[in-house]
């Protein structure tokens, strides 16, 4: 049992059957009914419309406002799925000309009036990338527009960037890497992340060090403080030789901690040395809060997009993705949108750690989605010899059309712009 209820209800709600079959996209697609209601107010389809010669009753009020009236920003911008828009409502009397969306003073809508259609209100806006600026960083967001009367209206509205990468690696494959430099994750996925705008901390904890490696404590403490949007753990899964273990396996799912080096004694318990997925939902769920589904939740800690097991056997079931993709919804009606968890399905090579790195992350750098990213694995791991599914090496749980960088659009393909 992992955590026993939430897990169920995380299975049945994705459909999932089978313990080591993945999510498929069909399965995790954003609600139809959502996805239309934003659309509609998006510049590729008309925006919304009142066709009178006065403004409509629930437009009673004139301006320009970052988000609608009554309406307020989100608590941060995290992800390729970031929402931004604006209402400009015209004067008694007028109907709108015309209106505009800027990002950081860069057009990103534009509306115009055709007659004789005649807008009593416009509602510019677009999905856009927040990796397109740099973690930390204020993205003020501006609409503005014309009434019939040649009033000018602008309003603006800002939040903050959040682009964070966690990145965890043991001593034994990072540093002293005994099967060679294929076996170093870490400054690859580092380097890419660095390309897609997105600020990676590596954790690596050398030999003797004051601390003794990052406990499972630190880790738990980490994911509940540090607001990374982003994880990758290289090291061990579940089932490895038990001279790498405490004694007495714990009952759950567990990746271990970077405790190799450290005598097992009185100073050290048998949970510092495991990860546990049940511990993992626990710290998750505090990190979040309540008060909101992002980007809402009013601690400000953006969700996981993406989290990555490079361990044996931790993509076999969904405890991982249950634990780390908490809380599986955003404020636009999203059901796990643009949020995944990997892992891999074998007892994999630690010497293929490097080449398997590079094909993973410089797709998703590219503009790929996980799910094709993922699919390059096979091609290089082992010289090319994984006979099987390629979908079957790496598990890839939740949203196959996660993007790393490039404006999420729900499918597969590249993508290279960062809003639309």
């Amino acid at each position: 049992m992992i955590f026993g209820s939430c897990v169920a209800f995380f299975t049945v709600i994705v459909g999932h059957t089978g313990p080591a079959t993945d999510i498929s996209t069909a399965s995790i697609v954003t609600h139809r009914g959502a996805r239309r209601v934003f659309a509609s107010r998006q510049a590729s389809a008309a925006p919304d419309i009142g066709q009178a010669s006065h403004v409509h009753p629930m437009y009673s009020t004139t301006g320009a406002y970052v988000p609608a009236k009554n309406q307020t920003m989100p608590c941060y911008f995290s992800g390729t799925a970031c929402r931004a828009g604006g209402a400009i409502y015209p004067a008694a009397g007028a109907n709108m000309v015309d209106s505009q969306l800027t990002i950081n003073g860069e057009v990103v809508c534009t509306v115009t009036a055709t007659p004789p259609m005649m807008y009593a209100a416009m509602f510019p806006s677009v999905i856009f990338d927040s990796t397109h600026f740099a973690n930390g960083s204020v993205v003020t967001v501006t609409a503005s527009g014309h009434d019939s009367l040649g009033n000018f209206f602008t309003g603006s509205g800002s939040s903050t960037v959040k682009n964070s990468a966690a990145l965890y690696g043991r001593y034994d494959f990072e540093v002293i890497s005994p099967g060679g430099p294929g076996q170093k994750g870490i400054p690859i996925v580092q380097a890419y992340c660095s390309f897609a705008n997105i600020l990676a901390t590596q954790t690596v904890v050398p030999l003797g060090a004051s601390d003794q490696g990052w406990k499972s404590s630190r880790f738990y403490g980490d994911l509940q403080t540090s607001g990374s949007s982003i994880v990758y753990v290289h090291t061990h899964g579940e089932h490895i030789n038990q001279s790498w273990n405490p004694p007495t396996p714990p009952s759950d799912t567990f990746i271990l901690a970077d405790l190799d080096e450290i005598p097992r004694d009185a100073a050290n318990s048998q949970s510092d040395y495991h990860i546990l997925a049940s511990t993992v939902f626990e710290k998750e769920t505090y990190a979040i809060g309540t008060g909101g589904l992002p980007p809402y939740n009013p601690n400000g800690v953006p969700p996981i997009w993406l989290e990555f097991n490079d361990a044996c056997y931790t993509g076999q079931n969904n405890a991982f993705a249950s634990a780390f993709l908490y809380p599986y919804a955003n404020a636009y009606g999203g059901w796990c949108e643009n949020q995944t968890q990997l892992g891999w399905s074998i007892a994999k090579y630690t010497d293929q750690t490097a080449v398997c790195a590079d094909a993973f992350w410089s797709l998703l750098l590219l503009g790929f989605t996980a799910d094709e990213a993922r699919v390059r694995i096979p091609m290089v791991y082992q010289n090319g010899s994984w006979t099987g599914d390629p979908r079957q090496l790496v598990q890839c749980w939740g949203d196959w059309n996660m993007r790393l960088h490039g404006v999420y659009t729900n499918s597969p393909g590249q993508e290279t712009r960062w809003h639309t």
